[in-house]
């Protein structure tokens, strides 16, 4: 899908917000499960299920039409088959963040780049790898990010009455929120972003107050002319979209795929994804971290959505490009499952 369709949609973040990721919660057991602990952003499948949601207020359309084996279509049956999502991102103050899952911050752009570049020169090298990629760690760390962490304690509520509120016995419980404002960082307009794609938000006016993750928080929802990819077209690829020579590929959020894969297996596959939109990919690398990662509970089935392997945001893949189209590669993401709806979403990142 050209990428040239894409419209940006932002939801202005108000307040400390609660993304709740993968994991049981149950405000009534001990231990483990009576916390929860927000994502620095929210998942692609969250974003999706929202717009979703919006999409069934406005045009209501049968759900047991919608419902499907397959979890990625349920989306696509109501967004539409031409619906793609690229993102989520974090807009503040004029500047565009990334999410950093090894490190646990979300970094701007620019010191993505220095990350993909400052990494790309380690691997060059062929003596005493380990010790200049312990150097580069701590240089990485050091990168000033924002999203701090906000600890409240909850109780659970009886049913009211007249005669006031009754607390339920047992039922408390630790909730952390995602906080993107604190004493350093003096952020006055926040704004999580997403570029999107599809005939149906060519007619749909998005704008007001919305529901968004947990804990009954609020944002607001508008449409903006301004897209991510506009944003790299101008700031990193030098207002072109061919490219050649050497890139880094930042993932942005998770990158899913089927479990049971090597490595191997697994940079087979992105090769081959990446020869999509390239006419030659050679000399392949990887830096970063997988993790099994849990997609959410499907309602209708009454059972959980299945368990990947995914590639962290904050990997990157190198790789030495001939020809390649750097707007088709953002476009499209990388990864096996979920790339409509916003997984596998990437930055191309040229190494000059």
């Amino acid at each position: 899908m050209s990428g040239s369709n894409f419209t940006g949609i932002r939801l202005r973040i108000v307040e400390p917000m609660m993304f709740r990721g993968p994991g049981e919660f149950d405000p009534s057991s001990r231990g483990l499960q009576s916390s929860a602990k927000s994502l620095l952003l929210p998942s692609p499948s969250t974003i999706s299920g929202l717009l979703a949601t919006i999409i069934l207020h406005e045009r209501p359309v049968s759900l047991k039409d919608a419902q499907t084996d397959d979890w990625v279509k349920e989306y696509l049956n109501i967004l539409g088959g031409d619906f793609s999502l690229r993102g989520v991102f974090l807009f503040a103050n004029g500047k565009e963040y990334l999410e950093d899952r090894i490190n646990n911050k979300l970094i701007t752009l620019e010191n993505a780049k220095r990350k993909c570049e400052a990494i790309y020169n380690v691997l060059k090298y062929k003596n005493n790898v380990a010790e200049r990629f312990e150097k580069v760690k701590e240089e990485i760390g050091k990168m000033k990010g924002i999203g701090t962490f906000n600890e409240r304690v909850g109780i659970g509520l009886e049913t009211r009455t007249a005669l006031g509120k009754k607390a339920k016995e047992g039922y408390i419980y630790v909730a952390n929120f995602v906080d993107y404002s604190s004493p350093e960082n003096k952020i006055v307009k926040v704004d999580i972003h997403v570029d999107v794609s599809g005939e149906i938000f060519k007619t749909l006016i998005l704008k007001g107050d919305i529901r968004l993750g947990g804990e009954g928080r609020i944002a607001k929802i508008y449409q903006t002319d301004v897209t991510m990819l506009d944003i790299l077209i101008d700031k990193l690829w030098n207002k072109t979209s061919e490219y050649s020579g050497n890139i880094a590929i930042y993932v942005t959020s998770p990158m899913l795929f089927k479990t049971s894969k090597s490595l191997e297996e697994l940079k087979k596959q992105i090769t081959k994804q990446i020869q999509e939109n390239c006419n030659e990919v050679t000399n392949l690398k990887t830096y970063g971290q997988t993790e099994p990662l849990g997609t959410g509970y499907s309602l209708h089935r009454g059972l959980r959505k299945p368990i990947y392997t995914a590639i962290k945001p904050g990997s990157i893949i190198f790789a030495e490009l001939n020809k390649c189209n750097l707007k088709e590669l953002y476009s499209k993401g990388l990864g096996e499952v979920g790339r409509e709806i916003g997984y596998g979403s990437v930055i191309p990142i040229p190494l000059e």
